[in-house]
């Protein structure tokens, strides 16, 4: 709506079905919105593509990323004499999806090719109580002035801005960029601690958190002076705290959720009922009931979690006799 009213509309996205329709879009403007309200549908259908016609989809994304501040080539059409560039293309893709299904939407291959890392992947945490909703139409005037602002802000002048954008370069205050400094440093510890024990999704993540951290006190920033920005300590520490926070709560979802196999989705989802217990610890029984699968393949999880010292057979003590159950083994335990 924001865009809409400041005559934007035409960087506005909606779902796409390829990363040859996204080119398409930025070669019309250079700096696309797209939302997409089930993100998850989309990350699925790449993962179940059989002939590859969605495979682009990540690469394209892939590369967009690492050219943001460079010349982006588009692919080339048939007919087409010249090659187009986009200049810095600027590509904001904003989804939504519920936590488990978003999760259980990723491949392994997501989590290490550099895409998972790129990501920024909020939980909104437990619904409100709500409020009675307005109208979107009626903005306050101070968010469109400064979105307005926005739109019309030409650092390097000229007539070819609108192609070949020259961008306003924003200082960091001494202090923050020390603070920076220390989050690349600690980044890059949490980097060597997963490089050493041979956790590729981890490493990859913690190569990206800095850079994660930077551009989100560029934005605090511009957020707090659009005027005359400059990075201060209090948006780097901000940064910082968000930024690890992230890295920290998308590493542990994933681990919870990513499934390398079907199989293997079976073993994550047992375990997480498990630990979703205060005790850690479920009957038999009822773990069958919430499983719902057959008694042979409900076995096999169970054996092989329990060769792999992930759960423990317990016995647990109720009104009329004692019931056999599972215990999930916490990862101190498991390397004791």
């Amino acid at each position: 709506q924001v865009l809409f009213q400041i005559g934007e509309s035409k960087s506005i996205g909606d779902k796409f079905a390829s990363g040859e329709g996204i080119q398409d879009a930025l070669a019309r403007s250079g700096k696309m919105l797209f939302q997409n309200d089930e993100m998850d549908g989309v990350l699925r259908q790449i993962n179940l593509d059989r002939d590859n016609s969605r495979e682009s989809i990540p690469n394209i994304l892939l590369t967009l990323y690492t050219s943001a501040g460079d010349v982006y080539p588009l692919r080339v059409k048939a007919n087409q004499k010249d090659a187009i560039h986009v200049d810095q293309p600027h590509l904001t893709l904003f989804g939504t999806a519920t936590p488990q299904h978003f999760y259980e939407s990723l491949s392994k291959r997501m989590l290490t090719n550099g895409f998972f890392a790129r990501l920024n992947i909020i939980d909104v945490g437990k619904r409100g109580k709500g409020q009675t909703p307005g109208s979107a139409r009626n903005l306050p005037d101070a968010i469109l002035d400064v979105a307005k602002w926005w739109a019309e802000f030409e650092p390097g002048g000229g007539n070819f801005m609108s192609v070949h954008p020259k961008p306003s370069c924003i200082p960091f205050t001494d202090d923050a960029e020390d603070a920076i400094t220390e989050l690349r440093e600690q980044t890059e510890v949490e980097y060597d601690k997963a490089d050493d024990v041979g956790d590729e999704v981890a490493r990859t993540a913690w190569s990206r958190t800095c850079e994660h951290a930077k551009k989100l006190a560029l934005i605090y920033a511009c957020s707090e002076n659009h005027v005359e920005p400059k990075i201060t300590l209090a948006a780097v520490h901000w940064a910082s705290e968000f930024a690890l926070h992230q890295a920290r709560r998308q590493l542990y979802l994933a681990s919870v959720h990513v499934a390398e196999n079907p199989f293997h989705a079976e073993c994550l989802r047992l375990k997480k009922r498990l630990a979703d217990r205060p005790d850690r610890t479920m009957a038999r029984r009822e773990i069958m009931r919430s499983m719902t699968l057959k008694a042979h393949d409900f076995d096999q999880v169970i054996l092989t979690l329990m060769q792999q010292e992930e759960i423990e057979p317990v016995t647990i003590q109720t009104k009329t006799k004692p019931a056999q159950g599972y215990r999930l083994i916490e990862p101190a335990e498991m390397r004791q």
